[in-house]
């Protein structure tokens, strides 16, 4: 059963219809699981040797809706899964805020295989005080990475403009470019706290450059 549905065989064949007979189910319960763990490593392990395939490192992943703390039966986790498949970071969603305990990530990071980034419970469309708040917040208790995370990035001109802000926590690309100005405006007037830099999630983690496609 694992292997038909794990092959691909409903998937080509959608119209098949199988029949199991005398089969019991005893068995069911504890596939369920076996069945779930292998799937989600089979979909972490394929995109990483899809990326690697095609030339690039893959070195840091997000989880999906940022569930890195999920726990299988046999004690195996989601993190777990995406270090053994080879990435070397992994994204969570949430964990610090201007308002504390935590205010920014440290680094390296206290577990990279669930960074931790700006916390935000608010589905609306991110605001550039949002974003200057907690850079600001990091920057005058002493520093730290601020790893952000944008779902949407929407343009007005665009046809489905209205669609892209109406989904959850989209940045109107605008607003995105104001943030952008503030960083790159560092120890200035007007501008973010001095000695802020901008680094990708790699470059913060101390990888190497990707190598040339």
């Amino acid at each position: 059963m694992c292997d038909l549905i794990f092959s691909g065989v409903f998937e080509r064949h959608p119209r098949l219809k199988l029949v199991c007979v005398e089969a019991d189910a005893g068995w069911v319960p504890h596939f369920m699981y076996r069945m779930d763990h292998a799937y989600k490593r089979q979909q972490v392990c394929d995109d990483f040797n899809w990326l690697a395939g095609r030339g690039y490192d893959p070195w840091s992943f997000a989880y999906p809706a940022g569930a890195y703390n999920y726990t299988f039966p046999d004690g195996s986790t989601a993190r777990g899964i995406v270090k053994d498949c080879g990435f070397l970071a992994g994204r969570a969603v949430g964990g610090f805020s201007p308002s504390g305990p935590a205010y920014s990530e440290t680094l390296p990071p206290k577990d990279a295989y669930a960074v931790r980034t700006l916390s935000n419970t608010s589905t609306s469309a991110v605001q550039l005080s949002t974003l200057q708040s907690a850079v600001t917040a990091a920057a005058s208790r002493g520093g730290g990475w601020v790893p952000l995370v944008f779902n949407q990035v929407c343009h007005q001109g665009d046809a489905s403009y209205s669609t892209c802000m109406a989904s959850s926590k989209p940045i109107d690309d605008a607003v995105f470019a104001q943030f952008l100005d503030w960083l790159a405006s560092a120890g200035q007037a007007g501008g973010a706290p001095a000695d802020t830099v901008v680094k990708t999630v790699r470059q913060a983690m101390g990888a190497p450059a990707q190598p040339p496609l």
